[in-house]
């Protein structure tokens, strides 16, 4: 997973957020990105890009399951102060062979 450990970072900083999940039976996996209560979750992706608008002590989690099982990694991200200058945004990278497409959630 990545990154690793507590990160610290400015309001306006895109962080990337990605976890590699096998499961040992090859079944498919399925991702649940949380983060505040007042946000929407992300779901489908085991990578995300997040920019953090304001200061503060941030909690990412995402939990990965097979149907039957399920782990959970959350990071803890420190934001220092910057001034805001738009909405919360969360970038979604979906990886298909040899392209990628970035969808905007938020």
């Amino acid at each position: 997973f990545l990154p690793a450990g507590e990160i610290t970072l400015g309001v306006n900083e895109p962080l990337l957020f990605h976890i590699a999940a096998k499961d040992v039976d090859n079944d498919p996996l399925e991702y649940d990105w949380e983060f505040t209560w007042h946000e929407a979750e992300v779901e489908g992706t085991d990578t995300i890009e997040r920019t953090f608008l304001t200061p503060g002590r941030k909690k990412v989690s995402v939990t990965v399951s097979d149907g039957w099982e399920e782990v959970e990694k959350t990071w803890t991200v420190l934001v220092q102060d910057k001034p805001m200058v738009e909405k919360p945004k969360i970038n979604v990278y979906v990886i298909d062979g040899k392209n990628k497409k970035k969808t905007e959630v938020g």
